[in-house]
């Protein structure tokens, strides 16, 4: 670069612009002596071809110096400018053998899987059993007391069961599937009906059903043994109420069962409704092998009931109490899972 700007300030100096000086003059003159004009002498051209050819050379002369030293100052300018820069580059490269001072904080050791933040790594699945406890109080009331003279017992035994694994792009949390059933009912009552003239049986029963997604977050707790989870359950499920009568027979005969007086006093209807589920939880696990753990989570149950149809697909009109007829409570569950629990 120094070869190539001095090479470029020796042309600039053997190019005298000071000495260029332009003439321009005006007719063909009579001789090839110069006149003079001052103290400086003007050629003589004997032609305008070669007065022409003078002028264009002067002036060719003439920028091609310019550009020259434009050329230079350029030069010198392009090779301060890389200077910097590479000095700068060099500069901010980390010096090699100088150790990194472990005893501040860094940002890295959030993302860096570091051993001693605890990491939920259970997956596995197994059988539930639940305790299901719904607000019969308006149930009870307008359905049960008028159809078989009792109430229904506020709590439904649950079964079903669980399946999850740990999400595998998020710390600690954890997603899966379950699924849940049961019911609860009045069963066999007696009832002496004045309008048929003999007694009949009437049976109510009060019957749940769901499935859905788990999604669940483990505290980061120091225990290879206990785990605790913070999560929710979303899903959709149904509720079927099942009213029956039938009167006492003295004797079967399979030809009663289907005449005028059978099909007017032995009658089943069952109502219909579907919901959405969603139940936030809380679950405590403990595993006593690496194969084998055992849940204990409590939570509530909330629902958002459709409509209530009867006997399948038949429409109501208006509902009357039905509407107030749901899914919701509070709900306990005790399972045993088998899996990989390390």
């Amino acid at each position: 670069m120094l070869i190539f700007v001095r090479l470029l300030s020796n042309v600039s100096a053997a190019a005298d612009f000071n000495n260029l000086v332009p003439t321009l003059c005006v007719g063909m003159p009579d001789s090839d002596a110069p006149r003079r004009i001052g103290t400086q002498s003007v050629p003589v051209w004997h032609s305008h071809a070669e007065r022409g050819n003078e002028v264009i050379k002067k002036y060719f002369l003439h920028f091609f110096v310019l550009d020259m030293n434009k050329l230079t100052y350029l030069s010198i300018y392009a090779f301060v400018l890389f200077s910097l820069v590479f000095t700068d580059r060099l500069s901010a490269q980390s010096p090699t053998g100088i150790a990194v001072d472990s005893t501040l904080y860094r940002d890295s050791e959030l993302y860096d899987g570091r051993d001693d933040i605890p990491t939920y790594s259970w997956l596995g699945g197994g059988f539930s059993v639940g305790y299901f406890m719904p607000d019969f109080t308006t149930f009870n009331k307008e359905i049960a007391q008028p159809f078989v003279y009792k109430d229904i017992a506020d709590h439904v035994f649950m079964f079903g069961g669980q399946g999850f694994i740990p999400f595998p792009y998020i710390r600690n949390i954890r997603i899966g599937g379950m699924a849940y059933g049961g019911k609860t009912e009045q069963c066999c009552v007696l009832y002496e009906s004045t309008t048929i003239g003999q007694p009949v049986m009437r049976s109510l029963r009060y019957s749940i059903g769901y499935g859905g997604l788990m999604l669940d977050y483990a505290l980061p707790i120091r225990s290879d043994r206990f785990k605790i989870l913070v999560g929710t359950e979303i899903g959709f499920g149904g509720i079927d109420i099942e009213a029956k009568q039938a009167y006492i027979r003295t004797k079967f005969e399979i030809a009663r069962e289907f005449d005028s007086l059978s099909t007017n006093i032995n009658i089943t209807h069952t109502y219909s409704s579907h919901f959405i589920l969603f139940k936030p939880r809380l679950t405590f696990e403990y595993a006593p092998t690496n194969f084998m753990m055992f849940n204990l989570s409590a939570g509530y149950q909330a629902t958002v009931m459709g409509t209530w149809k009867v006997d399948g697909d038949v429409g109501l009109g208006d509902e009357g109490a039905l509407k107030k007829v749901n899914g919701s409570g509070l709900v306990f569950n005790l399972g045993i899972n088998v899996g990989f629990f390390q």
